[in-house]
């Protein structure tokens, strides 16, 4: 699949229902809840506050109303920060019983790095992811955006080695928990001077 039909991915979620009210006249809104670390925070995009702000601001321009996009990510966040929050920040911020999509972006904080020499146990980013996946299938949809390559420089001493080697578990967890996951691997994407975060240019596509 090309990126840019990567970048229209999270766009289809509030199509996919577009014809889908109810007869009476009260308005049943769309939410969409995105969690992860600081890459789905949108760190180091100084033009628009990352992905999923430009995704929020895209949807809700054209929608209007109709559908509500929360950025909900985390700098610094691992899998296991992510086990046990999904319910309560949906429920806390859901107004109607509207149907409710969840977009994930984490791991790369799992990964072995300067700060994490020994990085997160494969088994237990397995058994978190699986946990998080789990939990947010309560809801109509979920979607998992992959990790990303990193620079040979990176600032925090992450290598695409060991990205890979995690980015194979997020792939095996969401086939074995029948949920898309988005490839983003093998993108080259636009990075930081960090060497590890995309800059306004990598949000953008």
């Amino acid at each position: 699949m090309r990126f840019e039909d990567h970048a229209d991915a999270g766009r289809q979620l509030a199509k996919k229902l577009e014809n889908h009210k109810g007869e009476d006249e009260v308005t049943i809104r769309r939410r969409i809840y995105i969690f992860g670390d600081s890459l789905a925070m949108g760190h180091f995009d100084y033009e628009q506050g990352g992905w999923a702000e430009r995704l929020r601001l895209d949807i809700e321009k054209r929608h209007k109303a109709e559908v509500v996009v929360y950025a909900l990510g985390i700098s610094g966040a691992k899998a296991e920060d992510l086990d046990g929050i999904i319910e309560s920040e949906v429920e806390h911020r859901r107004q109607d019983p509207g149907p409710v999509h969840i977009i994930l972006q984490v791991g790369t904080n799992d990964v072995p790095s300067k700060w994490n020499p020994v990085g997160t146990d494969i088994d237990e980013f397995k058994t978190s992811l699986t946990n998080v996946i789990e939990q947010a299938k309560k809801y109509q949809t979920v979607m998992f955006l992959s990790l990303t390559k990193v620079a040979s420089d990176s600032y925090a001493g992450h290598t695409n080695e060991e990205m890979e080697k995690y980015n194979r578990v997020i792939q095996e967890v969401c086939e074995k928990e029948n949920v898309k996951c988005i490839d983003l691997f093998g993108l080259d994407l636009e990075l930081d001077e960090d060497g590890l975060h995309p800059n306004a240019e990598g949000h953008k596509k």
